[in-house]
């Protein structure tokens, strides 16, 4: 399966790092780059985004 996690707080990184030990393929958003960079060893994909910006997300 695919999943995009938004927010790679304490729940967002916990859930994406289980689907990835999983064998699912994870994409993980989040507007603090420090999270990002925290995580995107652990995961499939890591992103940097502000999801409430309409435009970045077009």
């Amino acid at each position: 399966m695919k999943y995009i996690i938004i927010g790679l707080g304490n729940f967002g990184a916990s859930l994406a790092e289980k689907l990835t030990k999983m064998g699912n393929e994870v994409i993980g958003v989040d507007v603090n780059m420090s999270k990002v960079e925290a995580i995107k060893d652990k995961i499939t994909h890591a992103v940097n985004l502000d999801s409430t910006d309409i435009t970045a997300v077009n």
